[in-house]
């Protein structure tokens, strides 16, 4: 593990994502009912972090919090091929260095084709980076 106890490396990265709050029983992943967007700033083979999140407020947090909702996911890894999709539970949330929260969501109910996806891009971008 890293310094930081994480098990999957991370990168940087500005991703688009579109991303809607659903109840923790929700299944399906292809429809979206009102999506919004956002921009991811790092990524791993089991996460994601990002700021900006419209619509959350005290009520929706705690829900988060408690595993009440969970968030679906479309990342948008390359522009030419369709988003990866996945849902994704709150593991943290913190006041970022710019005066906006930050929060990280873990990935769950991931397919091994979303994660070897995922994991290619990481480990692309990290060899990229240490070029």
């Amino acid at each position: 593990m890293g310094k930081e106890g994480r098990i999957f490396t991370r990168v940087k990265a500005q991703l688009e994502i579109d991303y809607e709050f659903v109840d923790w029983r929700e299944t399906q992943l292809a429809v979206f009912v009102s999506p919004k967007k956002t921009h991811s700033f790092d990524i791993s083979a089991n996460g994601i972090g990002f700021r900006e999140i419209e619509g959350v407020n005290p009520v929706l947090l705690k829900q988060l919090e408690k595993g009440k909702k969970k968030v679906k996911l479309a990342i948008h890894l390359d522009k030419n091929r369709p988003p990866l999709m996945t849902f994704a539970r709150l593991v943290w949330g913190a006041p970022g260095a710019d005066g906006h929260k930050s929060f990280g969501f873990m990935f769950i109910e991931v397919s091994q084709v979303f994660f070897n996806e995922v994991n290619r891009y990481v480990q692309t971008h990290l060899s990229a980076k240490e070029k």
